[in-house]
């Protein structure tokens, strides 16, 4: 029989020993070391000045002093001395300084979370309002929606389902769906693809009629989806700008037929309020600020048209327009000169053909004026100054046999006479600005 015990090298005591109680005080004293070992420190070399009966220490090698040859062992204080004891494996010890618990392996001491390991637990796959793993409430918690699927359910309705395809988060009954992001340093999502082919991440949004379980087709002026972006205004987040996609088929929406139109909205300054600004368009092209074309499906370019009299007012040189009643209804490209606008078209003919007085419109007349009325007595046309601009040009022809009567024109006061146009005569007349009058060339 050994000496002492085969584990913990406890002194055992020999028969007719004599003074027993050395031997036994020994063993009491290894059991206080080593009995759920409480060491103080695991990284000193050398004693404390000062230990307290009971204080424990893991020598660190290389050992000085009072400590020197103990690389390794445990020492305990008591009696103002120092005890030494060699650890056994499975000795399981508390450091103090650390808050960690130790075990030595037989040859070296092992942090005990690293020697930790989780059971494998089989639960039954359960359903979304009965979940085999439940937190707090027996309707909340982790099921099994499908083989190789992992489902979290939130009072009994499927919230998340993560399997091999990804994360799918599915909120029925209509409720509010949402992922929020905070930060205040740097926040951003990223999304990457790694692959030999050229394809790289898409990024989708679908709208569907119906419900997550019966799904139907979706319906003209849908929305397909949108992308805002908005700014806190002093009490929340309101949007400032967005692109939505639209439904704007009009037939049944099919595998063939989904067509759809991409809408740009911003809000203008001082406003709160989203304006389209930009509409993109399979049938009509380009837009801005709502149906109004300016590229379209055949890549012409289309100018804003309006008329003369509700025309926008003249402010940036060089904007383009098209004034449809110009040229006598026959219509005509206007420049803005930022002031006023100037026509550069084919030259359109305003025709007198009735036996009575007359005005001359600049621009929505046109530039010639052909007069073959038969006259039975002399006749005004008045020159009007209305859309007029300096130099305008305008050219007067009679034609006909009026027995000596007259085309007498006149100033824009219908009192002030110009010149008289007899038959088969022409005059032509120029507008000036700074004097306001209209003048023969």
């Amino acid at each position: 029989m050994t000496d002492t015990t085969p584990r913990s090298g406890l002194p055992l005591l020999a028969a007719a020993q004599a003074q027993k109680h050395v031997t036994h005080n020994e063993a009491l004293l290894q059991l206080d070391a080593l009995g759920c070992a409480r060491l103080r420190d695991r990284d000193l070399t050398a004693p404390p000045s000062s230990p307290a009966d009971g204080d424990t220490y893991l020598v660190k090698a290389t050992a000085t002093g009072d400590w020197t040859g103990q690389d390794g062992n445990i020492a305990f204080a008591v009696d103002g001395a120092w005890r030494f004891y060699a650890p056994y494996a499975g000795l399981i010890a508390y450091v103090a300084d650390e808050a960690a618990l130790i075990v030595f392996d037989g040859a070296s001491w092992a942090d005990f979370a690293s020697l930790l390991h989780f059971l494998t637990m089989a639960l039954p796959a359960g359903s979304a309002s009965a979940p085999p793993l439940t937190f707090g409430d027996a309707t909340t918690g982790w099921y099994g929606p499908a083989t190789g699927n992992i489902g979290l359910s939130v009072a009994g309705a499927p919230v998340w389902t993560l399997g091999a395809s990804g994360l799918i988060q599915s909120i029925p009954g209509g409720g509010l769906s949402q992922i929020n992001v905070l930060g205040e340093g740097t926040t951003q999502q990223n999304f990457s693809r790694y692959s030999n082919d050229g394809s790289g991440p898409t990024f989708t949004l679908g709208k569907g009629r119906g419900t997550i379980a019966t799904r139907s087709a979706t319906m003209l002026n849908d929305g397909l989806g949108q992308f805002q972006f908005s700014g806190h205004n002093g009490t929340a987040l309101a949007g400032a700008s967005r692109l939505r996609a639209l439904v704007i088929e009009t037939g049944t929406v099919g595998p063939s037929a989904m067509g759809a139109q991409l809408r740009f909205e911003v809000c203008p300054i001082g406003s709160g309020t989203l304006t389209e600004v930009v509409r993109l368009d399979p049938g009509t092209g380009l837009s801005m600020f709502g149906a109004n074309p300016v590229i379209d499906q055949n890549r012409a370019h289309r100018l804003r048209s309006t008329t003369i009299a509700s025309a926008v007012v003249p402010s940036v040189a060089g904007n383009l327009f098209y004034h449809s009643d110009a040229q006598g209804g026959a219509g005509e490209v206007a420049v803005d000169t930022s002031s006023a606008y100037r026509h550069a078209g084919q030259a359109a003919v305003r025709k007198l053909t009735a036996d009575a007085d007359a005005a001359y419109t600049p621009r929505i007349d046109g530039r010639i004026v052909r007069d073959s009325a038969a006259l039975t007595a002399n006749r005004k046309l008045v020159l009007l100054t209305s859309n007029v601009t300096d130099g305008h040009k305008v050219e007067l022809s009679r034609r006909g046999s009026s027995g000596g009567k007259t085309r007498d024109v006149y100033q824009a006061d219908g009192t002030t006479v110009i010149v008289s146009v007899a038959d088969n005569a022409s005059a032509d007349f120029i507008y000036d600005a700074a004097a306001t009058l209209w003048f023969q060339k």
